[in-house]
């Protein structure tokens, strides 16, 4: 049976099953890393479709959540075309900071608009004590509004969503938009030249198929 094997593996001609085994796994790679962008992209054209939904979470507070928009590389980002005013005004934002962002960055925009009904006499004051006071005379008025906000980027059913709160019960975000770049995540498997010498002194060169499997 040995002598069979030895025979059988003298006929083999491993440099050309090395070729055509090195072709199939560069194609297994290219193709695994095709998929990946194609993912991405979709996920990125998701979220630009996205919009605001707005409601009340169990704690009685009103949240507006929106998907996040997520690019490998911020300029990604900054080189869509877009007529969405609120995209625009975040790409605005995004350029200020693309230097600084990491994986664990982002950057947010949104606005409020608050919106009371009370009785109110000619010259007078209405105060719910915490979040508004309307001071009134007969020529002018005066309204301050206090808003208390919260931030929060959550993964859920893997989705990136970002979901604003805002303690006021007045008032609520009319929009919101954000970005933050992709973490990177460290390629396992790769295809590169390479260059040695055996044990025997024998130099060799040509490609090699890698596995990652730590750095420091």
């Amino acid at each position: 049976m040995l002598e069979e094997l030895k025979k059988m593996s003298g006929k083999i001609d491993w440099g050309k099953t090395a070729i055509v085994a090195m072709i199939m796994i560069s194609s297994v790679i290219v193709f695994g890393e095709l998929q990946e962008n194609r993912r991405h992209s979709d996920q990125l054209y998701s979220a630009l479709q996205d919009t605001v939904r707005v409601y009340q979470d169990r704690y009685g507070k009103q949240v507006s959540e929106i998907a996040q928009i997520r690019t490998e590389k911020p300029q990604v980002f900054l080189n869509i075309k877009s007529n969405d005013e609120e995209v625009r005004r975040l790409q605005a934002e995004v350029a200020k900071y693309k230097n600084q962002l990491s994986s664990g960055g982002s950057v947010t925009n949104f606005s409020s608009s608050t919106h009371i009904e009370t009785a109110l006499d000619a010259k007078g004051e209405a105060t719910d004590g915490k979040w508004y006071k309307i001071r009134a005379t007969s020529g002018q008025a005066n309204i301050d509004v206090l808003n208390r906000y919260t931030v929060a980027v959550v993964e859920e059913h893997g989705k990136a969503l970002v979901k604003v709160t805002n303690d006021n019960p007045f008032s609520r975000q009319d929009t919101v938009r954000t970005y933050a770049p992709l973490p990177k995540i460290t390629k396992r498997w790769g295809i590169g030249p390479y260059a040695g010498v055996d044990a025997t002194g024998k130099f060799s060169a040509g490609a090699a198929v890698s596995w990652h499997l730590f750095e420091w």
